[in-house]
């Protein structure tokens, strides 16, 4: 589990709040990315099953100064 980790990629700082892998924070980034969003929050619903909501990633992208990126903002 990984939890306030900074990853840099594609040249925008990442914070990555919470994930199951590095992996799985890869793959919101790129998500987040090709969709041209600021954050990504990908999770699995096993209450149908008797299960919970689990996290797989959850990441956003934060400006240099370190506070997080709002929509429809430039980044700084």
């Amino acid at each position: 589990m990984i939890k306030n980790e900074i990853l840099e990629v594609g040249g925008r700082r990442w914070l990555i709040k919470e994930a199951a892998s590095k992996e799985a924070a890869l793959d919101a980034i790129a998500s987040a990315r090709c969709s041209g969003s600021v954050g990504q929050k990908d999770m699995i619903d096993r209450t149908r099953c008797g299960g919970t909501i689990e996290t797989i990633a959850d990441v956003v992208q934060i400006n240099s100064d370190g506070t997080e990126r709002h929509p429809y903002t430039e980044a700084y």
